[in-house]
């Protein structure tokens, strides 16, 4: 590297209040105490274009607060009616600690229950009511209504049902108080 282009590098880190920054490859780095003994020496060294006046100053250039980026993040999806909403539906063989056990596609002709899990919010100032079916095209069965407390930013409740020596597929719904489908989960019965 030429010395004209050395002194060069030398000037503009002084620039920048001695703060050392990567240019051309080289990591260059100056102190504040050693400030002016690298610009005597610059100075003192013929080149052969002027010196700019702004490139001798020692101050620290000031730059504009950069305003902090917020990246929003989205809630989990969710099925929602009105202010509620079913946050996880699952069929399962039976709840421990308020959670279900498992999470079976299929259940066998004796079993003794089929449970439909609900984890659920309501904020809003009213309590709701979730209805809970179990159903294979021919038949219905359960009608569980589940009542869901208003200010509730998360409630887990379930249903159960019994469906020995009825094989064949079957869909667990959930349903608000005008019918509509919130939640539904399949599985059979073998």
């Amino acid at each position: 590297m030429s010395k004209r282009w050395m002194s060069w590098m030398v000037v503009a880190a002084m620039t920048f209040g001695g703060a050392g920054f990567l240019l051309g490859g080289a990591v260059l780095g100056a102190h504040a105490a050693s400030a002016p003994s690298v610009a005597s020496t610059v100075a003192s060294r013929p080149l052969e274009h002027s010196t700019p006046t702004a490139l001798a100053t020692t101050t620290r250039p000031t730059l504009a607060p950069t305003p902090s980026l917020v990246v929003p993040t989205r809630p989990a999806p969710s099925l929602v009616t009105g202010e509620l909403s079913i946050r996880r539906m699952q069929v399962t063989s039976g709840i421990d600690g308020r959670e279900p056990i498992d999470h079976p596609t299929t259940f066998d002709d004796g079993e003794e229950r089929v449970y439909a899990f609900v984890d659920v919010s309501n904020p809003s100032g009213e309590p709701r009511a979730l209805l809970v079916t179990f159903e294979n095209g021919q038949r219905s069965t359960g009608h569980v209504t589940l009542q869901i407390p208003a200010h509730s930013a998360r409630f887990r409740t379930w249903a159960w049902t019994r469906l020995s020596r009825s094989p064949g597929e079957w869909t667990a719904m959930i349903r608000d108080e005008d019918g509509a489908v919130l939640a539904s989960d399949e599985f059979e019965i073998r």
